[in-house]
């Protein structure tokens, strides 16, 4: 299992999903993400997409302070709380 991580200051290019280097957008974190794999955005961060994923077992969460935003197209309702502070779990459509 590998935690990947986006921030608005990240690049997708030449980003390798690390604190220190983490990517522009979730969606090229869940694009190199595989099953149980975690997806952290930074705090206080908005990111403007939709995310789309193959692995229903990915788990989002966030990194610093606050919590990061993510605003798409998408509506998605049924996130659960997946007993872990900050990290919550929700099934892919």
């Amino acid at each position: 299992m590998a935690t990947y991580h986006a921030a608005s200051t990240g690049n997708d290019t030449t980003g390798d999903g690390s604190v220190g280097t983490p990517y522009l957008t979730f969606g090229k974190a869940v694009s190199v993400a595989s099953a149980s794999d975690t997806i952290l955005g930074n705090g206080g961060d908005v990111f403007r997409e939709t995310v789309s994923s193959g692995a229903a077992s990915q788990h989002f969460g966030s990194y610093g302070t606050g919590l990061p935003q993510i605003n798409g197209a998408d509506l998605k309702t049924s996130w659960a709380d997946a007993s872990t502070a900050g990290t919550y779990d929700f099934q892919w459509d």
